[in-house]
């Protein structure tokens, strides 16, 4: 999806015509996520223990039912009250089974899984500033999964939707292949670009396409790896704040790649004279 048309200046390609993209996951990396989550499923955990469900019985039970829906259908916006209320049935099934879980529950429920979505996002100190300065030297790409009515909203709310050049919202866990797919749409330089994000898993598998910014500002998922992977031609870099990420990710990439233009007019000097 087309996010803007920018007019103004900027030094965002090379001679060869390839473009210089960074790739910034959303949710994790931009804003803050899980305590929304969090507090949903403390709301849950609450409710659980006020109709007699022991609390780590309902807290554990919420967290194994939303990755195995996370793992099954994805990240739309209808799987974390869906979750909800798998979890409560389960919970009345084991404990209660005699019993039939309440309609008004179950609509609680649903409520509640509701709420993270569609909130006023928290934006993780320095990103705008950082990108905003990035965008002088980079095509921006958000890829980010999840609902697409309610992360463009995010994205949005969060002051983002001006600065990026294209938005990429996916339900399925697959950005390695939404990000190969951009490079060749958008005829994109991978060695002089960079993907973003908190997740050596969902963020850190992109490396296979171009290099990878690491930026674990939010842990991510239960089941995310602590692996990248390896031998891929490309280089990762870590950072713990949006000025780390400047100064030893962003500042590197376009330092290289002047110093590697100034080297092929050199050259091109040398061989003329």
């Amino acid at each position: 999806m087309k996010a803007r048309c920018n007019f103004r200046s900027r030094k965002t390609s090379g001679r060869n015509g390839k473009n210089y993209v960074l790739f910034i996951d959303v949710d994790g990396t931009l804003v803050a996520c899980d305590p929304l989550f969090v507090r949903a499923r403390e709301n849950f955990v609450f409710l659980m223990h006020s109709l007699g469900f022991d609390s780590e019985a309902a807290r554990q039970m919420i967290q194994d039912v939303d990755l195995k829906n996370a793992r099954a259908v994805g990240f739309e916006r209808d799987r974390f009250p869906m979750s909800m209320v798998e979890a409560y049935r389960e919970l009345c099934k084991k404990f209660t089974p005699d019993s039939t879980p309440d309609t008004m529950v179950i609509e609680l429920c649903t409520d509640i899984g509701h709420s993270p979505f569609f909130q006023a996002p928290q934006v993780f100190v320095n990103a705008l500033p950082v990108l905003e300065r990035a965008s002088e030297y980079f095509l921006l790409v958000a890829v980010t999964m999840g609902n697409r009515e309610a992360q463009e909203h995010k994205i949005y709310q969060a002051g983002f939707g001006g600065l990026f050049d294209e938005l990429i919202i996916t339900p399925n866990d697959n950005k390695p292949e939404c990000v190969r797919e951009a490079i060749i749409d958008m005829n994109v330089d991978p060695s002089q670009s960079a993907f973003i994000g908190n997740s050596l898993r969902s963020d850190g598998a992109c490396l296979t396409e171009t290099n990878f910014i690491h930026l674990p500002l939010e842990a991510g998922w239960a089941f995310d790896n602590h692996v990248l992977p390896v031998d891929t031609g490309f280089e990762a870099f870590t950072a713990v704040s949006w000025r780390e990420v400047e100064e030893r990710g962003i500042a590197r990439l376009i330092r290289r790649r002047e110093y590697k233009q100034a080297a092929k007019r050199r050259r091109k000097n040398v061989e003329q004279a």
